[in-house]
């Protein structure tokens, strides 16, 4: 497993950007970027927050792209979608389980 990297894009990274963007036929986006690295690598980036992504089309990026968006929502405070325990903590109660029919003995 290669390590990643999510972080915000520095003006270092520039030109890593810029080639990223170009495999990608799209132009840098303006504002801050948030990058995954892969083994010390740039292979996708996301404007925060929610702006255009950039991917290596060479490297299958679509589960980094998704922890990208993940962590711009962290980063920017956006609303996430609760699980389970909301309900409790709302207080309300969780429907019953369903009944199950008895079935009726064996006949000997």
């Amino acid at each position: 497993m290669m390590p990643v990297r999510l972080r915000l894009a520095t003006a270092d990274d520039r030109g890593a950007l810029e080639r990223l963007a170009a495999r990608g036929g799209m132009l840098v986006p303006a504002g801050p970027v948030l990058v995954a690295d892969v083994d010390e690598r740039m292979v996708a980036a996301l404007a925060v927050p929610d702006g255009p992504v950039l991917a290596d089309p060479r490297v299958q990026t679509g589960e980094l792209i998704a922890l990208l968006k993940l962590r711009a929502a962290q980063l920017t405070g956006a609303p996430r979608r609760r699980g389970r325990g909301r309900r409790r903590r709302q207080g309300l109660t969780p429907a019953p389980p369903p009944t199950v029919p008895r079935l009726p003995p064996l006949l000997r």
